[in-house]
Parts: C-alpha cells; structure tokens; sequence
C-alpha cells in the first residue's frame, strides 16, 4: 500500500497538490452531497492522509505538532473553521473524548473520504483506518462505526485489487483489519483472520517451555514459557531492511535485588530470540493483544502473554508503533509484581515523555501509517491513564488523582476522593468543571457523585434526548438499588441510541429475568449474544427466557450454543439435557447424561432416566418423527455403567431392563433388581407397597424366563435354564414370604 514517506511538519500539502486545493476543500466542507469525481481521487486521498498523519502525530505517538504547522500544512483554516465537529464526528450518541487534539483534521478526513465515490482499494483503505482511528478517539463502542467497518471488511475482500496484492501487502492489510476488530472487541473474526495471515505467511507461533530461573536466589530450575516463530519460507524482508533508520526505545533496566533482568534459561542458544520480519513482528502484536481481550484476567492467561511481549522487545529492527505497543503491554502486566511495577511507572513516564513532546522538542519518528493501524497502540490519554493506575497500586492516590484531572477523567477522580475520604470534593470538582464547559457526561458524572438521579435527567435533556450516556446512568442508578422494573426503561433507551454496549445488555437482560418479563430477558440476550458469541452464560440465560416463554424447541438450540462455548459446565449440560428430553432429542439426552457422568463423580437423575427408557421401550417418536427404540444400545450402555456404580440399587436395573433387547436379557436384569428390593428392605413383605411391587417385578421375571425358554438359541441354553431356575427359585421365596405374612 502505498505511504507517505516525508516528514509530515516540513509537508505542505498546498504546495504538492493542485493550485484550486482551497476551493475543492470548501466545497467538501460546506456543500452536503458534494461527490468526488474519480480523476480528483488522488488528490482527495492527500488531503486524507495527511489530516490521518497529523491526527496520529497529536493523539497517539507524538511529536505533537504545533497549531501554526496544522495550518500551514493545510492551509485550509478557514474553510476547516466552518466545520460543525461535533456533528461530524459523534455516533449513536458517543461524542469524542475530551482530551482529541486538532478535531477538525479527523472531521476534515472523515468528510472528504465520505465524498468520495470512487471504490478503488486505496479509498477502503482508508476508510477503514480512519473508522477505526475515529472509533479509538470515541468516548465508547458506537454500533453504526462498527455496522461501517463490517461493511468496508466485506468490500475489500471482494476487490480485485486486494487479491492482486503482494503477499506481504495484503497480509498487513489483514492485520490492520485483525486489530480493527479487537478494537470493537470482536475476537471471533480476529482469530480467523489471524489464521488466514498466519497461512498467507507460512508462519506459526508456538508457546513452549524451557527450564530456566527467574531469580538471583533460585537454585532449581523451572519450566518457563516461550515464544517459538517457526517459518517454512524466507521470501518475508528482513526488519533490518524494512526499519533500519527506526530508533526503537528499550525496556528500561530493572535493577531488584532479587529478581533477574530477564529469565535466565539453562540452554541458552535454545532460547535465543530471532531477528523476525516486521509484518511478523506485527502479527505477533495482534496476536497478544487477541489473548489480552479474548482470554480470562488470571495468572495463566499473563503467563502466555508474556512471552509474546519478551520477543518483541528483544527485536534490533521493527515498526516503532509495536515496540511502544509491546512495552504498553508489558506495563500493565508488571503493574501487578511488587517487584516489577517501579520500573512500569518510570517507563510509562518516558513513553509518555516521548509521546507529548512537540515537533521542536525531538527529532521527527519517520515509520509507516500501515504499522501504525496494526499495533494497537492506544491514545496518548489511554497511556495516562495506565500511569494513573499505576500510582493507584502504588499508593500514590493524590499523585494519581492529579493525573485523572489532567486527562479528564472524571470517573477516576470520583474514585480518588472517594478512597480520601473526600466525596463532597468529587462533586465540587465537577461542579467547577459543569460552569466551564458544560456536558451530558459531566451531569452524569454529577449524578453519580451525588446519588441524585434528577441529574441523569439534566444529562438528557442538555443532550437533546441524544445521549445514550444519560440513560445508561439512570438505568444503573436504579439497577444497584434493584429496582429492575424501572431501570429496564431506561436501560432500552439507551440501547436504542447505542446497541453496542455490551454490559449494558447484560444488565436489561438480568432485570428482565428477576422481573420475570421473559420477552424482554429473550431480547437482551439475543442480542448480547451477537455481539458476543463466546459467553456460555448469555446463551443459557437466552434458553431459559426462552423455556419460560413456551419455545422449548428454540431453547435446545440455544443450550447446543451455550455447550460449544464451554464444554465442562455441568449446570448447561444438565439444563440441555431436561429440554432436550422436553422436546424429544432423545439422542441428545443419551450424550449429555454421559457427558455429566463425565464431569460429575457418581452423577444420576432418576427422573430423567426413567421417562427416557419408557420412551424407548414405548417406541415413543422422536423430534423428528424416529422410532426412538433405535437408541436402546447406546441406553444400555450407559445403563450398564450405572448398574455397575450402584449395583445395590434396583432402580438402575428395572430401567436397564426396559431397554435390553431380549427376554433374556430382561430377565436377567430383572432378577438383579428383584434381588436388590429383597435385600435393601428386609421388612418389604409388611408392607402392602413393597409387596406388590416386589410381587409385580417377580411375575415379570417368571413370564420373561419362560420367554426366553420357548425360543432360545444353543449357545444360549446353559444361561437360559440357568435363569429358569433363578426364576423359579425366587419365584417360590417371593410366595414363601408373602403367604406367611397372611
């Protein structure tokens, strides 16, 4: 793809485009419904990239570029004047953070690539870069920039020009659409993607383990994990090639008493991390930040992770975006050691350092806008933010608190004073704030410090019925204090602005089950669970709203959901198991009642088992009309395993014998169960239950013996008289016993 190669504060893009540069930008600003012509492309795509590279330069890496450099380089200040930002930049209700410098270079990008009528592969590139930097600098997840970035992915895919590209161009393109979509918090269609480039490339990543220690003071040593990059090809350039003018910052020293720089393995040269290429530096960095999103917050998963992030960190060449990724990653995994969150503070605070100096300051970092949008590199107020949080663990509270105020961030502050012990500041704080630059957000803000919710009503009505913000607040205002009936209003509203916001389904869908209005319960997970796939719980939650709204059938397939998203959760295997039965998937109930005894050490459900096998030996149809007798042997095996796990109990026999596929066979079990009733209740002749029961199962053992004696085979004659005579021996015991209790 192509990139722009100069130093952005020396470029003047008046100088380099056409001489009716400043009309053409008017007319994009002011006239809506204006259209590029194709033969202006090119030039719409200047003016894109260098509003983009500017944007970045302010919000993302630095150095920050000087008001007067935005000016000149565009030259456009009093047409840009003219833009209505907040319209042109807010989505489902969600407004730019606060801290977004030079908004108007991210409008003026937006709108230009919005005229643009031409498709070529370079305009939905860039379409889809800037929605995705448009989305990072949001104040949260907007669905309609989501819906466009979906779309713009599926164009791509089908453009000539992107199956034209080079290996190398069009994986990074992959990438850059990978990290879009952890951007949005979808990890499904990372993953796939990942594959495909992994593929593309002939590269796998491998973690495995050597022996190694990781202190001054260990003497034995234990398995660690790492990183191994296998490649079965060498077309890839070397980083040494793609980024040898890129001045890469290191990871600072460590410096502890106890714990080693690095880990210091037994077998060294196996250990030894390889020069990779960028583009394979970079999947690496899509690849730990999938683990980061898509995996559980526990030893374990950081564990993984680490490795990922060492051997970015130990590369001499590659992207400068993904080292400040990578060293970002590594902060907030060493945030969380004793031993390690000193040197996170000091190296968060020279990242910073780097990334707000302005262009006079420090010499221009020259990389590639495609290493850019595949990094994951976080905003500059994002980063603040982790420093904020590392003084926190510190306990550096008001050193914290100074840097939430700085970068606004208003949640946090409550936080701060709230630990100080100095709510009624929190509230002043922002009353200050609401006098200077009154918004939706800070009324909410107010609401929550104070616990008033007429303020949430403020927030709405300031933002015009437009902030989903607003409802959101007063949905959970109500919700912690549990009355679900009226946060539910609240909370659709809100949806209705914004449907991508994740928890907030969760919480409609929790108040609509406690309420027990199931339609509304069916809703909210219906939809969590698009946006969401991978939650075992969404799912079973979707199937009991719908078990309690009368559609079993749908709630089967729901449960299939719930069970490919976690196959070891006993409860959704035990509740696809009774629907299952419900609706005549008798098949379905055979493997789960398997899959339970599995996962449950002596496991039964009697009830289940004996409607089953009556279901069986009645030849009851299945869902799909089948003679469910099919499925006694796979019933009798499982049957024959319980019989073994509690063969004192005639239960398990009585039902084995129902799906056994001869007299025989019957007979025999029959007799085990008889043998077992006599043997649990010595006192079952008193009484009149027992004894016709008992009674009951004795004439059926008779009658099946005889059966089995008018029509059996030569291999089977010594056990058919042998159960003839078992037949006939407890026959006359079972007569015995009860005529002597007359």
């Amino acid at each position: 793809m192509e990139e722009i190669k100069c130093f952005w504060s020396e470029y003047n893009l008046i100088g380099e485009c056409k001489s009716d540069l400043k009309s053409f930008v008017t007319k994009i600003v002011n006239s809506d419904g204006y259209s590029i012509e194709e033969e202006r492309t090119n030039e719409a795509l200047r003016i894109v990239q260098v509003c983009a590279k500017l944007f970045i330069e302010a919000n993302f890496t630095g150095p920050v570029p000087l008001p007067e450099t935005v000016q000149d380089c565009l030259g456009l200040s009093d047409s840009v004047e003219k833009l209505d930002i907040k319209k042109c930049t807010t989505r489902d209700g969600e407004e730019l953070e606060v801290n977004v410098s030079f908004p108007e270079v991210l409008c003026l990008a937006l709108r230009t690539l919005d005229c643009c009528i031409s498709e070529h592969l370079k305009v939905l590139v860039w379409k889809m870069r800037l929605t995705c930097l448009h989305q990072q600098v949001l104040d949260d997840l907007a669905y309609s920039v989501f819906k466009l970035f979906k779309e713009i992915h599926e164009k791509i895919l089908k453009s000539l020009e992107f199956l034209a590209l080079g290996i190398v161009e069009r994986s990074q393109l992959l990438l850059e659409f990978a990290q879009g979509y952890l951007i949005f918090r979808r990890v499904n269609p990372c993953r796939e993607i990942l594959e495909s480039v992994k593929a593309e490339l002939k590269v796998d990543l491998k973690i495995s383990s050597l022996l190694g220690m990781r202190t001054r003071f260990q003497t034995k040593p234990l398995p660690q994990m790492i990183l191994r990059v296998e490649r079965t090809d060498s077309f890839l350039p070397n980083a040494s090639e793609t980024h040898a003018e890129t001045i890469l910052p290191k990871l600072l020293r460590l410096d502890d008493d106890t714990r080693l720089e690095k880990i210091k393995f037994v077998n060294e040269e196996e250990a030894k991390i390889d020069n990779l290429p960028s583009i394979v530096q970079s999947l690496i960095a899509v690849e730990f930040h999938w683990l980061q999103i898509s995996q559980p917050k526990d030893n374990l998963a950081e564990e993984e992770i680490y490795p990922y992030i060492v051997t970015l960190l130990h590369q001499d060449f590659g992207p400068w975006p993904v080292r400040i990724a990578a060293l970002m990653a590594n902060i907030e995994l060493e945030t969380k050691n004793s031993r390690t969150v000193d040197r996170s503070l000091k190296q968060c605070e020279e990242i910073l350092k780097m990334v707000r100096k302005t262009a006079t300051e420090t010499p221009q970092i020259n990389f590639q806008l495609s290493s850019f949008f595949s990094s994951g590199m976080v905003p500059v107020w994002r980063a603040e933010a982790q420093l904020g949080s590392l003084m926190m663990s510190l306990g550096l509270v008001k050193s914290a608190l100074d840097v939430y105020r700085r970068i606004q961030a208003w949640e946090d502050v409550i936080n701060c004073y709230n630990m100080l012990e100095m709510r009624h500041k929190a509230e002043e704080v922002i009353r200050q704030e609401l006098t200077k630059n009154p918004s939706a957000k800070l009324y909410c803000l107010l609401g929550d410090a104070t616990d008033d919710p007429a303020w949430y009503e403020k927030a709405w009505e300031f933002s015009q019925h437009r902030s989903g913000r607003a409802q959101k607040h007063w949905g959970n205002y109500f919700f912690a204090r549990k009355d679900y009936a009226k946060a539910i209003p609240h909370f659709q509203e809100s949806l209705g602005i914004n449907t991508l916001q994740e928890p907030l389904w969760l919480r409609l869908g929790f108040a609509a089950l406690e309420i027990e209005d199931w339609t509304t319960a069916a809703h909210a997970y219906q939809w969590y669970t698009i946006l969401e796939p991978g939650t075992f719980e969404a799912w079973n939650n979707l199937a009991k709203a719908y078990v309690k709204m009368g559609d079993k059938p749908r709630a089967q397939r729901v449960l299939q959901e719930a069970l490919k998203c976690n196959y070891d959760v006993w409860q959704v295997w035990e509740n696809f198991m009774v629907v299952s039965l419900d609706t005549g998937h008798f098949d379905d109930v055979l493997n789960a009642y398997t899959r339970l005894m599995e996962l449950k050490t002596r496991y039964e459900d009697r009830q289940v088992l004996d409607i089953l096998t009556a279901a069986i030996e009645n030849h009851v149809p299945d869902h799909k009309g089948g003679d469910s007798h099919r499925l006694a042997d796979k019933a009798s095996k499982i049957l024959a395993q319980l019989c073994i796990q509690h063969g004192r109990e005639a239960f398990y026999w009585e039902v084995a014998a129902r799906v056994a596929r001869d007299p025989l066979s019957k007979a025999q079990k029959l007799l085990k169960a008889f043998t077992s009733h006599t043997q649990a209740n010595s006192k079952w002749k008193e009484n009149p239950d027992s004894c016709k029961k008992i009674i009951e199962i004795c004439l059926e053992v008779t009658r099946l013996s005889l059966e089995a004696a008018e029509d059996f085979k030569e291999e089977n004659k010594s056990l058919t008289l042998s159960q003839l005579s078992s037949a006939r021996l407890s026959a006359q015991g079972c007569l015995k016993a009860t005529l002597s209790c007359r």
